[in-house]
């Protein structure tokens, strides 16, 4: 994978990024160790997401800073669900210009080549506010799609 971060020769260790990537996206979760434990009601989701959107989008979280232990804890104690890369000097927060924001959890949806296509803040753990934004990203995602194949197609594939 390369844009967003995950470009060879960042101090990102991205040992556990698919050596074939998805056939369309991937959903990066951008948030740090120190963001409000209120935000972490969102875990849960971020599994979901994976499974509802694979095999077309991969979904991974990107933990900004802390030593390498504290995030190896926290991801143990919190059992995220999803494959965690430890951007432990910023690299993609600050690409992302997020960086000391204050604005994260984030979740940003790329391209393979690493062109933000998305961004959305956390949704919490409000309901209604990850049906909307699975609602975005799914409406994202047909209208790509249907770019890429031609209107035509998308048109002779609806039923009604």
């Amino acid at each position: 994978m390369s844009g967003l971060g995950l470009a060879k020769g960042q101090n990102v260790d991205v040992s556990d990024v698919d050596a074939d990537p998805p056939s369309g996206y991937y959903l990066l979760i951008l948030y740090t160790l120190k963001d409000c434990y209120r935000c972490y009601a969102e875990i849960p989701f971020w599994s979901t997401l994976q499974d509802m959107f694979a095999p077309e989008v991969k979904v991974y979280g990107i933990v900004e800073g802390s030593p390498a232990r504290v995030f190896e804890h926290f991801n143990e104690s919190r059992s995220v669900g999803i494959p965690i890369l430890h951007d432990e000097g910023g690299a993609v927060f600050e690409q992302a210009g997020l960086l000391r924001s204050g604005i994260t959890p984030v979740k940003v949806l790329t391209d393979k080549e690493g062109n933000i296509i998305h961004a959305g803040r956390t949704t919490y753990d409000d309901i209604n506010a990850q049906a909307e934004y699975v609602g975005a990203i799914a409406s994202i995602i047909f209208a790509r799609r249907a770019l890429k194949d031609g209107v035509g197609s998308v048109v002779e594939n609806v039923q009604f």
